[in-house]
């Protein structure tokens, strides 16, 4: 048992028995009722319900519902959720809504955000392909990823 889930068995009593309602209408209602009105102790119940929540609907409302909530509370139990041990569903669905909760802790240290326009670091491009006189007018030399040469018309 990890700790989301006995941080689930702890709170919200009356989500997680919404959540459990086999009617998919009732757990839409209680997953966007978790996200209008956000309660803390409400992520542990939804993170584990994201796992296993079979309709597509629900979930993406699940996920919508966590996004609601701090990325301080979010964040490190999603990132729990991603242990080997915990089901696929359950993988994924924490790497989806890591992506939509936007904090730098989700992309990691090797994935830096990019710079935004107009700051002074520099982006990386491509390296531009200088015209070749061998290649005859109006035509140039044109590098492929596999560094072999052909010839490109100008366009």
């Amino acid at each position: 048992m990890t700790s989301t889930d006995r941080l689930a068995d702890q709170g919200a009593p009356g989500l997680g028995r919404a959540l459990e309602n086999p009617n998919p209408s009732s757990r839409l209602r209680a997953a966007l009722a978790a996200g209008t009105h956000p309660e803390p102790g409400d992520v542990p119940v939804l993170i584990r319900r994201c796992g296993t929540e079979p309709d597509f609907f629900v979930r993406d409302r699940l996920t919508w519902a966590l996004t609601r909530h701090p990325a301080d509370t979010t964040v490190p139990l999603l990132l729990e959720a991603l242990q080997p041990d915990s089901a696929p569903q359950a993988r994924a669905q924490a790497l989806h809504t890591l992506s939509k909760v936007g904090d730098d802790r989700a992309r990691g240290p090797s994935h830096p955000r990019p710079s935004p326009p107009g700051s002074r670091m520099p982006t990386p491009r491509s390296p531009t392909v200088p015209r070749s006189s061998s290649a005859g007018a109006g035509r140039r030399t044109c590098r492929t990823r596999r560094s072999t040469r052909r010839n490109c018309a100008d366009g």
